[in-house]
């Protein structure tokens, strides 16, 4: 997210189909961020996150599993317009 290397936080995506009650997203579906940022992502009222809604969320994660299950994980702007 913010170019901190290294990432330190596997987000994993809140959504995922493969999530169940208590279970988390398989690591597949899974995105290095930094503390920082992987705390604004689930709060979003502060940090580069700050007033994104819940559909802007699951639409920035699922873009962000693509590229880092289709490439070497080497986007350096994933905040650029959907």
């Amino acid at each position: 997210m913010c170019g901190l290397d290294p990432a330190g936080v596997a987000h994993h995506s809140t959504h995922h189909a493969d999530r169940g009650m208590a279970r988390k997203a398989p690591d597949w579906a899974a995105v290095p961020m930094c503390h920082t940022c992987h705390s604004s992502f689930h709060a979003r009222t502060w940090g580069p996150f700050k007033g994104w809604s819940k559909a802007r969320a699951n639409e920035w994660q699922d873009r962000m599993v693509e590229v880092y299950r289709s490439s070497d994980g080497d986007e350096r702007n994933p905040l650029a317009p959907l």
